[in-house]
């Protein structure tokens, strides 16, 4: 898919990842990540196993956040390393391709968390996290360009994986399974085009910079209806009352 390889800009090694984060400090209390080489088309050549660590915030994870994820403080504090861990493990993981990997998320907040815990732990590295931040990939940003919701705005994970039929792998809202969907989400751009170019189509005929008549002409077609002149003359007429 050119549109994708001219966005990954030539990478060869992708991370996919998921963050879970506390509801008001904004720290992070699970990640999930997969390292993932890329074949020259950009498709998925081979994915590594996962790396997983629940993290120890320094604020409350919050009601809201718990009732969502299942997390806890009390979870947390026992299972939870600290984030300077996670950063030494997420480079160590990584390996030699740390610098040189971009980093996939689904939605602009992931970045910012990283952000949000170095501030709020003072013993890890606030320059790493910014890197990550700084080369971070949103994937929902990109696929809004070809399918979104009925209402025209991007669409969250569980919905785009019923898009492209695909199963979830695990509890939606954990950070490993998350990071599986969205590898998977990936991946559907190359084995799924009929699927997507019907989204994409979608996406064109309920475009807001498109004039109202050609709006109507479009789905109109899409329904199978037959277009002529007359009809088109009409439609025009019809936008103008």
């Amino acid at each position: 898919m050119k549109a994708l390889l001219q966005a990954i800009k030539n990478h060869k090694t992708l991370v996919f990842f998921d963050l879970e984060a506390t509801q008001f400090s904004h720290e992070m209390t699970e990640i999930a990540a997969i390292k993932a080489t890329l074949k020259d088309d950009g498709s998925i050549k081979k994915a590594f196993k996962p790396l997983h660590y629940y993290v120890k915030p320094k604020g409350h994870v919050g009601a809201r956040v718990s009732e969502m994820t299942g997390l806890t403080d009390q979870f947390l504090e026992k299972e939870g390393v600290p984030f300077r861990v996670v950063q030494k493990g997420l480079q160590k993981y990584v390996g030699r391709d740390y610098k040189k990997a971009l980093y996939i998320c689904y939605g602009n907040q992931d970045g910012e968390i990283f952000e949000h815990s170095a501030a709020n732990n003072m013993d890890s590295s606030m320059e790493e996290a910014l890197f990550v931040k700084h080369h971070c990939f949103d994937f929902m940003r990109f696929l809004s360009r070809f399918v979104t919701g009925d209402d025209g705005n991007p669409i969250n994970l569980t919905k785009a994986m019923d898009v492209f039929e695909l199963q979830l792998k695990g509890k939606a809202h954990t950070a490993t399974s998350d990071t599986y969907s969205l590898m998977a989400l990936y991946d559907a751009l190359f084995t799924k085009k009929e699927i997507l170019a019907k989204e994409y189509g979608k996406t064109i005929a309920r475009g807001r910079n498109l004039p109202e008549p050609f709006r109507i002409l479009m789905n109109k077609l899409r329904n199978g209806e037959t277009i002529d002149m007359t009809t088109f003359d009409k439609i025009v007429l019809e936008s103008l009352k």
